[in-house]
């Protein structure tokens, strides 16, 4: 007798290699747009789902359905199109200047704030697109993922959690640039190098700790 585990069935249905021929002729469409005037989200979009349709066609929809998880995740590693990036950036880059702009007079420091640039009795900080908070956004709504499809069945947990990640995201990076408003105070070099890399580092620690332990409130949830 054979007592052992079943292996679930690798073999292609009739509905599942429609599917991959559906999805596969949608990649091909992308790429070769993609290819012609130069877009290269297109092309890198195509790549996951040319592969996600191989395996709808040779290999069914059972480990598809197990390998839809990381393919999704795979599409949150092609960076966004430029257009895009600025129409996130730039809001993203004001909204952060304001409230740390408003933190810095809380504490009592003057400040004027001219647009993205930030006014102090010692120097001038401009909040580059490096400084928006994008980057920490997008790392922030992976791990979200991660978070939702790993711990959380109930779909507003995973909804709120995603909610989460601006806000998140935004108020960490307005914390960096009040941080590094007083102490460009004492030393002008955490306005530069490596020691503004190492607050942007340590911010999103902070970030991603807040947003883990949000997840993880009423943990009867989890799986």
């Amino acid at each position: 007798k054979n007592i052992g585990p079943s292996l679930p069935s690798l073999s292609a249905t009739a509905g599942s290699q429609l599917a991959g021929l559906v999805l596969l002729m949608i990649g091909l469409v992308l790429y070769f747009g993609g290819r012609v005037s130069g877009e290269f989200f297109a092309q890198r979009i195509s790549f996951v789902l040319v592969s996600y349709a191989m395996v709808l066609l040779f290999f069914g929809p059972v480990l598809s359905q197990r390998l839809l998880f990381p393919f999704s995740l795979l599409l949150l590693a092609i960076p966004i199109p430029y257009i895009l990036y600025n129409a996130i950036a730039f809001p993203l880059k004001l909204t952060a200047t304001k409230i740390s702009v408003w933190l810095i007079s809380l504490s009592g420091m003057a400040v004027y704030r001219d647009g993205n640039i930030i006014h102090l009795p010692h120097t001038v900080l401009e909040v580059v697109d490096a400084c928006s908070g994008i980057r920490s956004l997008a790392t922030l709504f992976a791990l979200a993922y991660c978070l939702a499809g790993f711990f959380h069945r109930s779909w507003w947990r995973r909804i709120l959690l995603f909610c989460m990640v601006i806000p998140i995201a935004i108020l960490s990076n307005s914390f960096r640039l009040f941080a590094t408003s007083w102490l460009t105070h004492f030393d002008m070099a955490w306005a530069i190098g490596w020691r503004h890399e190492l607050t942007g580092w340590l911010v999103f620690v902070v970030a991603g700790s807040l947003l883990f332990s949000f997840s993880f409130l009423r943990s009867e949830e989890r799986r």
